[in-house]
């Protein structure tokens, strides 16, 4: 529909539907990078609640975790509205490093030590 009017306007109102156009895409771009933080976040809400309950890791890196995701989100939510990181340190996203560092001790963690093998039913 809106290419059908573009061609029909000619060049006196194509910079309208240009601008549209623009405006269509930024929009599309932003709202897919916050849809894909929040379900990213969703789901890491879940592992991490299922790890602090089945208890096959020790609790505080699943607390650790649970505190990281809101701060990713908060950081997340705030560069897409202002285009700059909550808090930053030359450009390093200090609410969104959290997140980063507990997946790579979590990675450490269970390469060197692995899950508890000793879980609630078999203890």
């Amino acid at each position: 529909m809106l290419s059908k009017d573009y061609l029909e306007a000619g060049t006196l109102d194509a910079s309208y539907y240009q601008t549209l156009g623009t405006l269509f895409m930024s929009a599309r771009e932003e709202g897919v990078s916050l849809m894909i933080a929040f379900l990213y976040g969703a789901g890491a809400r879940i592992f991490f609640t299922l790890l602090y309950r089945s208890k096959l890791i020790p609790r505080f890196i699943s607390v650790w975790g649970l505190i990281a995701v809101p701060l990713m989100l908060v950081d997340q939510i705030f560069f897409e509205i202002s285009g700059d990181y909550a808090v930053h340190i030359t450009g390093i996203p200090i609410l969104g490093i959290h997140f980063g560092l507990i997946e790579i001790f979590m990675g450490v963690w269970l390469l060197v030590k692995g899950f508890d093998s000793e879980t609630p039913e078999t203890k």
